[in-house]
């Protein structure tokens, strides 16, 4: 690959990156609305698409699923959790492998995807 075609794929990466991220800023804007009580399901869906996109992004920019971390935030949009709830299962010791960088649990995908496997399997779904 020349020089010219690597910038140009290391630019498009970042610009889809960029993409993926604003969509998920506009799809959490309408939920830190005060007078919201609850997000509908629908905002919830739009909110997790938005994060998996920007992760998705993320992973093919750097090509390996193994490797990249994402932060606690985004696993939990991952994986359709409130942080909060998210939090606690992790405090627990419910949570998915992570590995500890500086004091932050950091998760990759491919974890995530299995506990999340895990849990539908225990439903029963």
């Amino acid at each position: 690959m020349t020089l010219i075609a690597e910038l140009r794929t290391v630019s498009d990466a970042a610009l889809e990156r960029s993409r993926a991220a604003s969509q998920l800023i506009t799809a959490i804007g309408p939920l830190l609305d005060p007078t919201l009580p609850t997000p509908n399901a629908m905002q919830a869906a739009r909110v997790q698409r938005a994060a998996l996109k920007l992760v998705d992004t993320a992973l093919e920019e750097s090509g390996a699923d193994a490797t990249r971390y994402v932060g606690f935030g985004l696993a939990a949009l991952y994986c359709g959790l409130q942080p909060d709830t998210f939090h606690s299962l992790c405090e627990k010791g419910k949570g998915p492998r992570c590995t500890i960088v500086e004091g932050n649990g950091l998760f990759t995908v491919a974890a995530l995807d299995e506990w999340m496997e895990s849990i539908r399997q225990k439903e029963g779904v």
